[in-house]
């Protein structure tokens, strides 16, 4: 399951009422989005530079790329915007969201976990 597809798993478990939605539009007017279906890459990078400057929560970029996706941004944006890696940590935003669940405006602090597998030696 790619990317979009964990995200459209997602978001068929929210709603968002009309406070939130009015939110999530104030954000997208601020950052000169004022079509979400329309939206480009360059749109795309300059709402994720917002989010950075703003400090926005996990959470709150989780629940905006949701309401982006209901809301018809084009999926090639979506995509970019889940494979940027904004705190050049080499996760990408999608990995920091969905996966390990840590900031994606942040290096994440706590040490990598490398997990070592074992090879069996098999005789002929």
């Amino acid at each position: 399951m790619n990317n979009i597809e964990k995200l459209t798993q997602f978001a068929q478990q929210q709603s968002f009422d009309d406070r939130t939605t009015q939110i999530f539009e104030d954000v997208c007017q601020d950052t000169g989005i004022a079509n979400l279906a329309q939206t480009t890459v360059e749109q795309g990078d300059r709402l994720l530079k917002t989010l950075k400057q703003n400090e926005a929560s996990p959470e709150f970029v989780k629940n905006l790329l949701v309401y982006s996706l209901q809301k018809g941004m084009p999926l090639y944006v979506i995509d970019h915007i889940m494979n940027s890696d904004m705190d050049r940590d080499g996760k990408t935003l999608y990995q920091e969201l969905f996966v390990d669940n840590t900031d994606p405006f942040e290096i994440d602090s706590r040490p990598q976990r490398i997990v070592h597998s074992q090879q069996l030696e098999l005789e002929l």
